[in-house]
This record gives structure tokens, C-alpha cells and sequence, in this order.
């Protein structure tokens, strides 16, 4: 009898650790997450000087404005290197009552992050959350996308393109992107808006598993450092550059660059209706 009930016991403790070490493994990856982050803050960073980009962005060649930025990229990066990107959680409210709004809300918030790096403009939640809105409402319309859709590739590209009212060649859309591309942008003193798979990217605070696009601030030898908008704890968020790249080839690859000749603050607010 006594064999009967530790052989019990043991089976029902091997079926509990079974269904309970998806939630361990969760938030140990979450202590370590935090502690990363901690560490990231000590990194120095970077502002926006468009005067220090102005004569290399305004290259008169011959090439394609993709071409020419990626040539004038460095071809030395730092060790480490993160930019002072303003963060918005793709629900700017950050509670439970948001959601319903901005479930879909990740490429609106991503392209946010990067312009308001642009326009040094600070904005408050309520702002985020009409500004967004916005974007949504734009993309509804009948003689643009007649929906509110995932922004793959061009689609992405063309959005930021015309509801910003950006000329030919400010937004690149580059299809292929590694490691050391990466660095090189950033270093470069751009953000990067980045396609990802959500099944890929193993987010512990962002669970689902479909299409998601954040923004990519920064970089250590170890870690791509993001604002990863799907969750409010994604702040200066690290990913494993394996993990990262992978996340992104599953979602089609490639990422945006936006590189304004003269981002004025006005467009942020002007695109209401």
C-alpha cells in the first residue's frame, strides 16, 4: 500500500513540475531580463544631431538612396552602443481597458518610437494614444490600405512614407539585415524598425505568437537592445542576437530605416482626420 502511495505521489509530482515549469522557466527568464536591463542603463547614450548626418544623408549619387546610406555607413562600430529612443508601449495606457484599442497597435507604436527619436518631441500617454489612433484611421481609408491590416515590407515602408508625408528615399526599406548591419546603423545613429515573429522571439512578457514589429535601439557584443512596444516592460529590452535574427527571417526579414532630411515636429500632430 505504502509503494502504491509514494508511486503516486511520485507521478503526481512529476505531472505537477511538468505543467508548472512553463511558468518557472518564465520567471526566471524574466529575473534575468530585469537584471540585463539594469545593466543596459549603464551603457552611454545617444542623441539625434542632424547636423552631424546632414552631409552625408544629403549625397547626390548616382545610386539608390538605399545604396548610398549603407555605403556611408562606419566601417568601424563601438563595443556597445545604445540611442536615446523615447518609449511607447503599443498600448499607451499600459492597463487591462487599453488593450481593446491597441491589441494591433505594435507597427504604429515602433514607427512612433523612431519619430519622436526624430522630432525630440516628449508626448504623453493620452497623446500616444491619439496619435496611434490616428495612424489606424489613415490606414482605413479607402484610397490608401481600406483597413487596418499587418504591415509587411513595402506596405510598412509606404505607410511611414506618405502619412509623414516623407519624400522619396527618407524611408528604407533594407530586405536583409545581420549582426553587423545592424551595429553599423545603429552606430550610425539610427533606429531600426524591425519585423519579428513572435513565436520566434520568445518574449516572456509578450506571449503571443503571430506578427510583431518593434524598434531597435542599441546593441551590446551579446544582445540586440530594443523598445519592444508589445509590452510595457519592454524598455531598452534585450534579445540574444541568434534568437533575434531568427525571429526576424521568420517574420520575412528585413527592417526599416527612416532618414529624415528635416523631420519637423508639426507632422506628428497634423494627420487628425
Amino acid at each position: 500500500m505504502k509503494r502504491v502511495i509514494f508511486l503516486l505521489i511520485g507521478v503526481l509530482t512529476i505531472i505537477g513540475t511538468i505543467f508548472a515549469w512553463p511558468k518557472i522557466h518564465a520567471r526566471i527568464e524574466m529575473q534575468t531580463i530585469k537584471q540585463e536591463q539594469k545593466k543596459i542603463k549603464n551603457i552611454p547614450v545617444s542623441q539625434y544631431t542632424p547636423e552631424q548626418e546632414e552631409e552625408e544623408i544629403s549625397v547626390v549619387s548616382e545610386k539608390t538612396p538605399q545604396e548610398s546610406f549603407l555605403n556611408h555607413l562606419p566601417s568601424l562600430v563601438p563595443k556597445e552602443k545604445i540611442l536615446q529612443v523615447p518609449f511607447i508601449c503599443q498600448n499607451p495606457f499600459q492597463d487591462k481597458a487599453g488593450w481593446k484599442w491597441h491589441d494591433e497597435s505594435c507597427e504604429e507604436a515602433a514607427v512612433l518610437q523612431a519619430v519622436l527619436y526624430f522630432t525630440g518631441e516628449k508626448i504623453s500617454k493620452n497623446q500616444a494614444h491619439e496619435i496611434i489612433l490616428n495612424m489606424i484611421a489613415w490606414q482605413k481609408k479607402p484610397e490608401h490600405f481600406g483597413t487596418h491590416k499587418d504591415l509587411y515590407n513595402y506596405d510598412l515602408q509606404k505607410f511611414i512614407q506618405e502619412y509623414f508625408a516623407l519624400d522619396d528615399g527618407e524611408v528604407l526599406w533594407i530586405q536583409e539585415i545581420d549582426k553587423q548591419l545592424i551595429q553599423k546603423i545603429i552606430t550610425k545613429g539610427f533606429p531600426l524598425i524591425v519585423p519579428v515573429s513572435g513565436k520566434e522571439i520568445t518574449n516572456p512578457y509578450y506571449p503571443y505568437p503571430g506578427y510583431h514589429v518593434l524598434t531597435v535601439i542599441g546593441y551590446t557584443p551579446e544582445k540586440v537592445i530594443t523598445n519592444d512596444n508589445g509590452t510595457k516592460r519592454g524598455e531598452k529590452y534585450p534579445y540574444e542576437w541568434e534568437v533575434f535574427l531568427r525571429a526576424n527571417k521568420a517574420a520575412k526579414g528585413g527592417g526599416i530605416v527612416i532618414t529624415p532630411k528635416q523631420f519637423l515636429k508639426e507632422k506628428l500632430f497634423s494627420y487628425s482626420n
